[in-house]
């Protein structure tokens, strides 16, 4: 059964309205800033005090004796951290 043309019309013209509300403007009201900053730095506008106690670095990647990365399995136990 089909739905009657009135229902049609009424989902379309809601669906274009909501459309259009949503794109309302082209140009935000502020000008958004993105801030990059090292992992430990606490940041313009903090949330908490910072948590890190001493800065770490990324441990080197596992090589082999000839300089290549070294394969593993997927199933190696510790391979996605956790306990």
């Amino acid at each position: 059964m089909r739905p009657p043309r009135g229902v049609c019309v009424l989902a379309c013209a809601l669906a274009g309205a909501l459309l259009l509300t949503g794109c309302g403007s082209d140009t935000p009201s502020r000008p958004e800033r993105v801030v990059l900053q090292p992992v430990a730095a606490q940041g313009p506008d903090p949330f908490t005090r910072s948590t890190v106690t001493v800065p770490s670095t990324p441990p080197a990647p596992a090589t082999t004796a000839g300089g290549r990365p070294r394969s593993v399995s997927g199933g190696t136990p510790g391979l996605y951290g956790g306990v």
